[in-house]
C-alpha cells in the first residue's frame, strides 16, 4: 500500500511539473525572453524551422502529459485491482511514452542535421541529448510488452 502511495505521489509531482513548465513556457513564448532547449537562441530571433520545432516538441510534450496521466490512472486503479483496465492505460501509458521518445529524437537529430547545413560543421561527440527521448521509448517499450503479456497471462 505505502509503495502505491508513493508511486502515485510521484507521479503528481511529474505532472505538476511539467504542467508549470508548459505555463511557463507560455507565458514566456509571447514575451520572447527566454531561450528554449534545445533550441538555444533567444525566441526573438527564431526563424520559421525554429518555431516548426517548438511545436512539434509541444506536441511531444502533450503525448508526455497524456501517458503520465494514463499512468497515474494505473496507478489509482492498481487499489481496486481492476486488472483489464489496467492493463488497458498501461499499454496507452506506453505508447504515449514511446511516441514522445520518437518525437524527441526526430527534434534533435533535425536540429543536429539543420545546425550542421546552416553552420558547415558537423558536431560528433558525447552529448546527453538523446539519452531522455531513448529511455522514454525503452520505457515505451516495456510498458506495452508488460501490458500485453498480463493480457495473455488473463
Amino acid at each position: 500500500m505505502k509503495k502505491s502511495v508513493l508511486l502515485k505521489l510521484l507521479i503528481n509531482v511529474l505532472i505538476l511539473f511539467s504542467i508549470i513548465g508548459l505555463l511557463g513556457l507560455a507565458i514566456n513564448i509571447p514575451l520572447k525572453k527566454c531561450i528554449m532547449s534545445p533550441i538555444k537562441i533567444c525566441i526573438a530571433d527564431w526563424n520559421l524551422f525554429y518555431w516548426f520545432i517548438a511545436i512539434i516538441g509541444l506536441t511531444a510534450c502533450s503525448f508526455f502529459l497524456k501517458s503520465l496521466y494514463h499512468l497515474r490512472r494505473t496507478a489509482i486503479l492498481l487499489d481496486n485491482e481492476s486488472f483489464s483496465d489496467i492493463i488497458n492505460h498501461l499499454k496507452k501509458s506506453g505508447t504515449c511514452f514511446f511516441v514522445t521518445g520518437i518525437i524527441y529524437s526526430f527534434v534533435i537529430i533535425l536540429l543536429w542535421a539543420y545546425l550542421a547545413i546552416e553552420t558547415g560543421v558537423v558536431e560528433i561527440g558525447y552529448d546527453m541529448d538523446l539519452i531522455p527521448p531513448l529511455f522514454l521509448i525503452i520505457i515505451g517499450i516495456i510498458f506495452r510488452k508488460i501490458s500485453s503479456l498480463s493480457f495473455k497471462s488473463q
